[in-house]
């Protein structure tokens, strides 16, 4: 640290500063579109049910003057948000030819046994009936944003209103393998995010970033061994989802992992597996039976760690003491490391390969000011970083030499202030800024 005894102070301290990269999450958002789902009307004994699985018959009817209803089966596993427009797909004829009105409507049947009609699913249409099976579509006026809760059933309710005695029957339960013309009497539902992924590493290795994508490879392999599972979850049911966990190497080689039902909601793609050093990828791809499409990924990068020394100055080579270095990865994995210089202006690191994740933001922060710069971590190395300040002492003296006491000091930059102090009252000491 060097001194300078002045009679009037001008000083002008300039410092370079620059941003870091922005934070993202490393798995991927989960589908935030309403997935349309349909559901079929069934028989399972003496119930009618929904489900997701089309229909393969026995085709069944009812008379449809009295109310029918279908119930979800199996019941929701989580909530289910409806966002969007409903359609209805029904299958009818009649005894004789007749005018009547159709209405549909969906219910929920909670836990408790409370059932509630659910606002706008109201539908109603005139029809014309005789003994010819036809498909008659009905849709809601307007969209619906609806929340069922766990363990409910969606309702589906339909009933037939004849303006004459004629019989008005509703067919279910028929296989499309029967008719190209006449489509199976269901629904087709628009639910928010019915399928969810979720990851999770188990290794022994320490872990880096907001989701511990950066793992430090095992000098004696130069590898990780980890167990990387990732658990899908859907409020209908797995069964209407088919698809396999890709896992792809540093290399491009891929790898399809089968997953195993352990509910009816959920699914499970487990893989124990030694990472080479590198960068890989995890990501179920899957389709549902109405052909929707569902995929995530998840990235790890595996690296040896090497140990590095700062050596930070000042634009005049004075070691700078009690600076912070702030190291943070380009990649976007939120990975950062933290160490404070000794009164050398040394500090030491422990860094992943830049060879693996690319340069690193080293961000130098001093005082009031901060500087930042890309560095390569490449190995055991050391680094000397010059940070534009200045590291010194200011002792303000009046006209004969005699220092001031109790005299404050501050440092400009135009209308901006870079540091202040004061000067003690016994010692009369150099201040640092």
């Amino acid at each position: 640290m060097r001194s300078s005894q002045v009679l009037i102070l001008a000083l002008v301290l300039l410092m370079a500063t620059s941003t870091t990269s922005s934070l993202q999450s490393q798995a991927e958002a989960q589908p935030s579109a309403a997935q349309l789902i349909t559901l079929y009307a069934h028989s399972a004994g003496n119930t009618t049910i929904l489900n997701a699985s089309p229909p393969t018959g026995p085709a069944k009817y009812s008379d449809a003057r009295k109310r029918i209803t279908f119930d979800l089966s199996p019941v929701l596993g989580e909530s289910a948000h409806i966002d969007g427009s409903l359609i209805y797909t029904l299958l009818l004829n009649a005894t004789v030819p007749s005018s009547g009105i159709i209405s549909v409507w969906l219910s929920e049947l909670q836990l408790t046994g409370q059932t509630i009609v659910i606002p706008g699913t109201n539908s109603s249409d005139n029809v014309f009936l005789d003994n010819q099976t036809q498909n008659y579509v009905v849709g809601t006026n307007a969209p619906i944003d609806y929340e069922f809760l766990p363990g409910s059933a969606i309702q589906l309710n339909i009933v037939v209103s004849m303006h004459t005695l004629t019989i008005p029957y509703l067919v279910w339960d028929l296989p499309t393998s029967l008719s190209t013309r006449l489509h199976p009497t269901s629904m087709k539902i628009p639910l928010l995010n019915p399928t969810q992924t979720k990851f999770d590493i188990q290794t022994m290795q320490p872990r880096y970033g907001m989701n511990g994508t950066i793992l430090q490879a095992n000098t004696d392999c130069n590898c990780t061994k980890a167990e990387i599972s990732a658990t899908v979850t859907d409020t209908i049911g797995v069964y209407r989802l088919i698809g396999s966990l890709i896992v792809t190497a540093p290399n491009g080689t891929a790898k399809q992992v089968v997953g195993l039902a352990t509910s009816d909601y959920s699914l499970t793609y487990s893989y124990n597996v030694s990472l080479t050093q590198g960068a890989w990828s995890f990501s179920p791809s899957l389709l549902d039976l109405d052909g929707n499409s569902y995929s995530w990924k998840i990235e790890l990068w595996i690296a040896l760690f090497y140990e590095v020394s700062f050596q930070v100055a000042d634009e005049s080579n004075e070691s700078l003491q009690n600076a912070a270095l702030r190291i943070t990865d380009t990649i976007g994995q939120g990975a950062i490391w933290n160490a404070t210089t000794d009164s050398a202006g040394h500090a030491d690191l422990l860094l992943p390969s830049s060879d693996i994740v690319g340069p690193l933001n080293l961000t130098v922060s001093w005082l009031s000011g901060s500087f930042s710069e890309e560095q390569n971590a490449s190995g055991a190395i050391s680094l000397f970083v010059r940070v534009p300040v200045y590291d010194f002492a200011v002792k303000p003296l009046m006209a004969d030499f005699v220092p001031l006491p109790n005299t404050d000091v501050v440092l400009q930059s135009g209308n901006r202030t870079i540091a202040a102090n004061a000067t003690g009252l016994r010692d009369r000491t150099f201040q640092r800024f």
